[in-house]
Formats: C-alpha cells, structure tokens, sequence
C-alpha cells in the first residue's frame, strides 16, 4: 500500500473515533489524570457534582416566612410604642391647654355624680325632677355660705393682728436666729479659705408692690374663684335635669342591646360608688374639723372654728392637706404662746388626731366602699397637681376613683383596676 494511502486510513480511524461519545466517567478520569484538585477545591466540586448537596444547604420556605413575619410583628410594635407615646404628649398638653374649660366640666360631673341619686330618691317621691335638682344644690350652696361666711370676720382680725404676730415671733426666734448665724460666720470663713474675695455690694433695690395693685390682684383671684364656682353650679343643674336625655341619646348610637346594658350599668355603678366615697369622706372630714377646732379651743389657740374649717378643707387632699394644715396651725401656735414648748405640742395634738383619723377611721369606712392603693394615689396628686393646680390636687382621687370603677367593670381592663386598687 502506498505511504499516502496509509496516511489517509489513519486520519479516517481518527475522526471516526472522534464522533464516538465519550463517558462522564472518562471525563472525570482524564481531568483528574491532567489535573488533581487540591483540598480546598474538592467541596465545590462535589456540589458541583451532586444537585441534592447544592440545594440542602438552603433555608426552607416556611422558615423564612416566620422569620418575615416576626420581624413585621417587631416592627409593628414599634410603631404602636411611638403611636401611643405622641397621643400621650398630646393628651397631656391639651389637659394643660384646656384647663379653664375642663377644670369646671369636671367638677360639674363630680358633682352631678354626688347629687344624682338624691334627686333619683326624691323623683321616686314624685318631687319634679327640676325641683329636686334645686333642691339638691340649694342645700350644697347653702352649707359652703353657711360654713365660710361666720369664719370671714375671725379671719380678718387674725389678718389685721399679724404684724404684731410676726414681731412676737421675731423675739421669740432671737436664740435659733443667734444659733443659723453662727452657721453662718463659719460659712463665710470657709468662703474666705477658698479664695473668695469680697468686692463691693451692688446696691440692692426692693420694688414694693403697692396697695392699690394688691387690692386689684385680690378682687381678680375672687372674682374668678366666683365665676368659676357659678359656671360649675349651672353646669351641675343642666346635668341634673338633663343627664338622664343626654344618656338616652348616647345608648341610642350604640348598636346591641348588651352593649347598651353594659354601659348603663358602668353608669350606675359609677354613680354609687362616688357618690358613697364623696359623702362617706365629707362626714370624715367634718367630723376631723370638727375634733381639731374642740382641740384648739381647749389649747387656747385662736380662731378655733377658722382652723378646724380649713383642716376639714385641706383634708380633701389626701396625704398633703394633713401636712400643709398641720404647718399652717403650728406656724399660728407659735405667733400666739409666749412659750415655744406649749407653742410645740399643738402640732403634736393635731397630727395625734390627724394619724387616728388617717390610720384607723377612714380605712375602716370608705375601705367598704372603694380601696384605692396609696402609691398610686400620690403619683395622681404629683399629675393632676401639676396639670391644673390646686384644684387638679382636689380633683385626683375622684378621678381615679372613677378610673377604677370603670376598669374593674370589664374583663380586658381588671387588671388594670387591680392595680389602682389597695
């Protein structure tokens, strides 16, 4: 055969071999005979290799929703936090903002809860309702005139006298004043040592405030004391007459029949328990006035009535109005006895009747009727307080008293009545 015929058969042998398929397995075999892979490579490799290895490593589709769907109910959260923390800026700036107008509206409604079931009991006499609200309110006005207007002239003479007052006092504090200025030349020697050097004195100017302005000032304060008392008197009577109208009205928007029995029920509970509570500690607090001006007039304290009155006042503020009446009669003590020991137990007998009184006769009567936990009862003195004054001082615990009420009357919100609870 000749040498070209012998190159041509071979070419063909060639590209018939090159048309045969060739195997995974010859592959594999001639990569690794041309190329071993190292340690780090080989993982790749069998995923590369194996479909079910590549895929094992991935987060199942269930799991990834829970994921999704916590860090949603996280966020949700979040905002619900922001939401409520503005809405409770904004309430508080508008209770502030508002307190002219809110201030008699509430009292109004405190009031109308006292009265209210007086002018049910005399309406189920057959009394009118109009005339038993008259009534009702006639005998409340009448009791503050009849309690304040004996006391006017009493007050006035002690006003008159207390210049004189003061400067008995002044002798009388001469030892205690020798004594603080003594503290007072070592705190000027410690100045001294720390370098402190004395230039000249700025020249002190004393504006006083004249008759007339201060005149002015107290014929303001009363006469809006004056109108704010007859708005909430008016208030009071509209509500009395009116309030049972202006229910029907409201139960009418609410669309089941248990919803409205719910709520007129909430009502009516609200009504006896503050309506109890107010008038269980209107009797304490008069027979504590009471028992403080007997005290007084035994003791030789002036103006005897004048105190027990403003003790019996005062203690509508719990906690506080004990201890402010209590300095007020012991700053009078003093101004009145020569001597500063006799001037000293007319406090002690004072807060001796006021800690029996606090202690054992009121837990015992309004704890029958509505038990309110003490912290709570000072936090809501510190808000209302410093919201609308002394009168959000008198307002808080018929506040929370109504508070409590409500939250014990439904499921959701007991807890919360537990907590404000004793």
């Amino acid at each position: 055969m000749p040498s070209h015929q012998r190159v041509l058969d071979e070419v063909a042998k060639g590209d018939e071999a090159s048309e045969k398929p060739v195997s995974p397995a010859t592959t594999v075999i001639a990569t690794t005979q041309d190329k071993l892979p190292t340690d780090n490579e080989l993982p790749s490799l069998v995923c590369s290799m194996d479909p079910v290895a590549g895929v094992a490593d991935e987060e199942p589709p269930e799991k990834a929703t829970e994921r999704e769907l916590s860090a949603l109910h996280s966020t949700h959260r979040k905002v619900y936090r922001t939401l409520l923390l503005l809405v409770s800026m904004v309430l508080v700036w508008f209770l502030s903002f508002a307190q002219t107008v809110l201030i008699p509206l509430v009292m109004s409604v405190v009031l109308y809860l006292l009265l209210r079931p007086a002018v049910r009991w005399l309406n189920r006499r057959r009394v009118p309702e109009t005339l038993a609200a008259i009534i009702c309110l006639s005998v409340v006005v009448l009791t503050l005139v009849l309690g304040i207007l004996p006391l006017i002239g009493p007050a006035q003479s002690w006003l008159e006298h207390l210049p004189e007052h003061l400067r008995n006092a002044d002798q009388k504090l001469a030892v205690v004043r020798e004594h603080l200025g003594q503290f007072s030349q070592i705190r000027e020697k410690l100045a001294s040592l720390a370098g402190s050097e004395k230039g000249e004195e700025p020249i002190r100017v004393a504006v006083q405030e004249g008759e007339l302005a201060s005149s002015t000032t107290l014929v303001t304060v009363t006469g809006s004391t004056l109108g704010m008392l007859l708005i909430v008197i008016v208030l009071t009577f509209f509500l009395l007459i009116a309030g049972d109208q202006l229910l029907n009205h409201i139960l009418s928007l609410l669309p089941t029949f248990r919803e409205k029995r719910q709520t007129v029920e909430l009502i009516l509970d609200i009504q006896r328990g503050i309506s109890a509570y107010l008038v269980t500690i209107t009797m304490i607090n008069a027979g504590l006035g009471v028992a403080i001006a007997a005290a007084l007039t035994v003791m030789g304290v002036p103006n005897a009535a004048m105190w027990g009155l403003l003790t019996s006042v005062f203690n509508y503020v719990p906690f506080v109005g004990q201890g402010v009446a209590g300095l007020i009669i012991s700053l009078v003590a003093l101004l009145t006895f020569d001597s500063v020991g006799y001037a000293l137990l007319v406090p002690v007998v004072f807060y001796t009747i006021a800690a029996i009184e606090g202690n054992v006769i009121t837990p015992a009567l309004v704890g029958k009727h509505l038990s309110l936990n003490p912290i709570i009862v000072l936090v809501a003195l510190l808000f209302w307080g410093w919201i609308w004054g002394i009168a959000g001082a008198a307002l808080a615990v018929p506040i929370l008293a109504m508070m409590k009420i409500g939250c014990d009357r439904f499921e959701c919100t007991r807890p919360v009545g537990t907590l404000l609870g004793g």
